[in-house]
Formats: C-alpha cells, structure tokens, sequence
C-alpha cells in the first residue's frame, strides 16, 4: 500500500443540483441531518410539519411521478436502483466547505464532514455514525493505470481523489466504495452538501445567538479568497452571530480538533432549530430554500427520496441512535511526511459499526450459512448470500445444490439458531412449518438454503 503524498494541495469542486423546491426541501432537512445528527432532522420535519399543519409527504407521490428521475444528481452520473420496500438503507452523507475561488474553477473536493446513515424499515429503527476527517484508512483504486490497488490517506481525501482521477461516479463513488473497503458496510446511496449556503441560511434567519463555552483563538483559519490563513477570536459568553461569524464558528478546529468542531455544529444547528420553528422562522423558510438550492447532490431517485422521508417519519425518535469514532476509538499520529491523522482501532470501531448497523441478534448467534444454487439461473446463490451478508448474516459458503431443478426455496438447519432461522424465513419468504430441522454431523453450516425458482432476493 502506498503512501498518498498528503503535501499535495487538495482544493474543492462545485455541486450541482435541480431547481424543485421539493428537492431543496430534501436538501435543507439533509443538511440539518448532516451537521445537527439524525435525530435533530427528523424533529426539524416534524416540526415543519406541525407548524404548517400538513403532511408534507401527503399526496407527494403525485408531484414526484412529475419530477425528473435524476433530480439533483450531476449530469452524466445515473441514479442508484432503488432498494426493496423493507430493506436496510445506508447514506453516506458528505459536507464540503469551498471557498470561492475553488468553487468557480470546479476542483476536487475533499470532505470537511463525513456521516453515516443507516434506516431499518423493518424496526422501525435509524442511526448515524459520526467518521472524523482526519480518520487515516486504505482507499482502494490508486489512480488512473492503478486499478485495483490502493492508497493511505485521510478518509476526506476519498471524495478528492475520486474526481482527480475522474473515476465512474466520481468522488462520491470513491467515498463510498472507501466506507464499504474499510467498514465492512454496504452504502446504498450518498448525499452531499455544499455548505457555502450555511452563511446566507443563518443570514435568512437573521443571524444566531450562541453561548460560547470557552475562549477560542485559532491562528490558522483559512481565508476566503486564496491560500492565506487569518486569526480568529471567540470569547466565552453569549454572543449574536451573523452568517459569516456563525461559519467561523462551526468551521474552527484549530484551537482543539475535529471533535470540538462537531460539538459546535450540533450547537449552532440547535440554536438555529429554536429560530425555524418560531412562527418568525417558519415565514422566513421559502427563502432559505432558495439560497440552498444549488447546494445538494445525490444518486437517491427521486421516488426513493419520498419512501426515505416517510420511513423517516414513522421512527420515533427514541428509535435513532447517534454514535461517533472519536480519540476513544482511534490513535493520534503524526505520519512520516508529517501529517496529523487518527490510527483507528479496527476491532473497537467493529464492534460500534456492528451494533449500528447489523441487528446484534444475529451477531449473537453468528449462525453459519451456506447459500446453494438449485437453479439453472447463474448467479442466483451469490445474489442471495450478498443480500443475506448486507443484513448481518455469516454466510461462509455459496455453491451450487445436488441438483438444478428445485421449484421452492429450501431452509435446512442443523444447531439451535431460533433467531437466524426466524429472519430467514421472513426475508426468504419461506414459512416456518416447511424450515426442517435436519441431523447432519459433518454438516458444512448451521443452516442450508438451497435457493428454488420461487427465490426473491430479499
């Protein structure tokens, strides 16, 4: 694995979206997601909702059957299928902060913020883990003639070399596949958001009032208009922010790190939630859409984006859980061309992305799966145990059945998994009473699925 040569400049590039208010919506309860956690975006739709008295999802399947199907994905680049109904749904959220001149001149970007969303229809269940930038991980695919290898670098770096090396789908397409390399996390889907339009929203608002904690001096903040630093000075107290300062406020992580910093978004984006759902801020929403409407960026259709909301809708919030990989998680080091970055520890960080992400039941009973072909349909098994592999289950073989010609889908298992066997037969669509329990000593797997023709991929 090589190293990425971290002195190399690494500017931002410019997001390009749609102009549907219903996207500017999404976009605006997407970046609230991504900078105020799940949990604040899901009271930020709720509120929306009560203050309006409507349903903002109410009827929407008529307006979105009239938008177009690659709304606020750039051109060129196609959107992700969507999912089945019940399935799991991972999205990588991304926050890029670009200054003016990176931003006319459409460089490459890297992440100032890095999330993680998961919703699970099925529970009723959602959460989010919070990735720091500075996190050092393997990013596969070295470049352009590099295929299939891979670097060291920062995690926020995923998103700049994915442009730079102008790979299919670009950056976002690179940040994902560097969750799914170092994760072991399936990402459906990806959202980025341009954070430029953070000044002109607070700005709408009419600026922010926030209770500093503590001084903050930060002697390297960037300016806005090239390669120069300036000093920035926060004293302790409470103070009124307009948009310009409220940035400063959020982006600073000179003075502590990236862990501050995010500790001071979530404050700034809860003051700001104060401001919204006063009937003041509430008058002032049409604007604030407007300056976010060139700020968004998916590969989420537009139709999946309207199931998202309503599955959103229906989690309590009790039901969200917010995680984050901080310095309990990770080490500090400084690498050998002197860049400061996070070690992570995998086995710790596993255990955090396993309880997020994979239903800790079956964790706890890691039933051991073979997935069997008993079809002529090539591929049909590896479909399967993917599918059964993104939900947790410990798939640890795939081959083809005795014979091709099974019309049903057949579930056999061999050791007591109540739980596994359970999941399978409603995933499977395969009723309990036809599962058997089998004696088989030299059994290869807990469980047997020999997949039949009436096999879905769940």
């Amino acid at each position: 694995m090589r190293d990425a040569g971290l002195t190399m400049r690494r500017p931002t590039n410019k997001n390009r979206g749609g102009r549907s208010n219903w996207k500017v919506l999404v976009a605006v309860v997407l970046a609230l997601y991504l900078t105020g956690g799940v949990a604040f975006g899901f009271i930020f739709l709720r509120q929306v909702e009560s203050l309006f008295a409507v349903d903002l999802f109410s009827g929407a399947g008529r307006f979105v059957s009239t938008l177009p199907g690659n709304l606020g994905i750039p051109s060129g680049s196609p959107a992700s299928a969507p999912l089945p109904e019940n399935s799991r749904v991972n999205v990588l959220l991304l926050g890029i902060d670009q200054r003016p001149e990176e931003k006319r001149l459409k460089e490459p970007a890297r992440t100032d913020t890095v999330l993680l969303a998961t919703i699970e229809p099925s529970s009723k269940t959602a959460g989010m883990v919070s990735i720091p930038r500075d996190l050092w991980v393997s990013i596969p695919q070295g470049g352009p003639g590099q295929k299939g290898s891979e670097i060291a670098d920062r995690i926020n770096t995923a998103n700049f070399w994915g442009d730079a090396w102008k790979i299919p789908g670009g950056g976002p397409a690179l940040a994902k596949r560097t969750i799914e390399y170092n994760f072991g996390v399936k990402v459906h889907y990806y959202a980025k958001v341009d954070f430029s339009g953070f000044k002109k929203a607070v700005d709408t608002f009419g600026g922010v009032t926030v209770n500093v904690p503590k001084t903050i001096i930060d002697e390297e903040y960037p300016d806005d208009y090239g390669d120069g630093v300036q000093t920035i000075i926060f004293r302790p107290g409470r103070q009124h922010m307009d948009g310009a300062r409220a940035l400063q406020y959020v982006r600073t992580r000179h003075a502590d790190n990236d862990f501050g910093r995010a500790e001071r978004q979530r404050q700034v984006l809860m003051a700001l939630r104060e401001q919204i759902i006063s009937l003041d801020g509430i008058t002032k929403l049409p604007a604030l859409l407007g300056v976010l409407g060139d700020s968004f960026e998916t590969d989420i259709p537009a139709g999946e984006l309207l199931r998202l909301g309503n599955i959103v809708r229906s989690i309590d919030s009790s039901q969200i859980a917010v995680k984050a990989i901080d310095l309990s998680l990770t080490t500090p080091t400084v690498t050998s061309g002197g860049a400061d970055v996070l070690v992570p520890n995998r086995s710790a960080i596993a255990k955090v992305i396993g309880e997020m992400f994979f239903d800790p039941n079956l964790k706890q009973e890691n039933a051991s799966i073979e997935v069997l072909n008993g079809t002529q349909k090539a591929g049909l098994a590896g479909s399967v145990a993917d599918a059964l592999v993104e939900r947790g289950f410990n798939v640890t073989r795939v081959d083809n059945a005795d014979r091709a010609d099974y019309s049903q889908t057949v579930v056999r298992y061999y050791d007591d998994k109540p739980y596994s066997v359970r999941s399978l037969s409603s995933l499977l669509n395969v009723p309990m009473d036809k599962i058997s329990l089998s004696a088989a000593p030299d059994r290869p797997a807990d469980v047997t699925i020999i997949v039949g023709q009436d096999a879905r991929v769940p």
